[in-house]
């Protein structure tokens, strides 16, 4: 199971300070994957639209070697990008933004790639489809606090890293 922290909360004012965030969760998360690791790494992404889900994402896929621009699958749901380094051989981008139930997200296929450990998968708008979600899955949300000005909370299930 990956170790990180329960929660972390951070401000930003700049997308690159946003992509300094994914930046440091993806590092960590790939410090502390098991060997042994039995099922995809998941992340919920949370949040009202536009306040940064997507880039989040796209920062993520960049950081574990996605070549490909990673763009936003609110009409398609999905997006599968292929890996070509590290642990990882998918980088998965799902938007159940959407979706009408939980239900259509098993339609496409998520029991199995939630139970590849070679998969990485966000969600955006998780909470459409929160009762799927694995119970170690890193939840993040999103927040604006003023023009500029967002809050990044990351909280995780897993063990306390100390």
């Amino acid at each position: 199971m990956v170790q990180l922290k329960k929660i972390m909360e951070h401000t930003t004012h700049t997308v690159e300070e946003t992509y300094v965030i994914a930046k440091g969760l993806v590092h960590d998360i790939l410090k502390h994957r098991a060997e042994d690791e039995k099922q995809a790494v998941v992340v919920a992404l949370y949040g009202e639209l536009g306040s940064g889900k997507t880039t989040f994402a796209q920062k993520i896929a960049s950081e574990l070697g996605v070549s490909k621009t990673v763009i936003s699958p609110t009409f398609i749901i999905e997006r599968v990008y292929k890996i070509n380094v590290g642990v990882f051989t998918h980088f998965i981008h799902i938007d159940a933004y959407r979706l009408e139930n939980a239900d259509e997200l098993l339609h496409l296929g998520f029991k199995d790639i939630v139970s590849d450990h070679k998969n990485f998968i966000a969600i955006e708008w998780a909470e459409k489809v929160e009762e799927l979600l694995p119970k170690d899955t890193i939840k993040i949300y999103f927040e604006h606090v003023s023009e500029g000005e967002r809050q990044i909370v990351i909280k995780s299930k897993s063990k306390v890293q100390k």
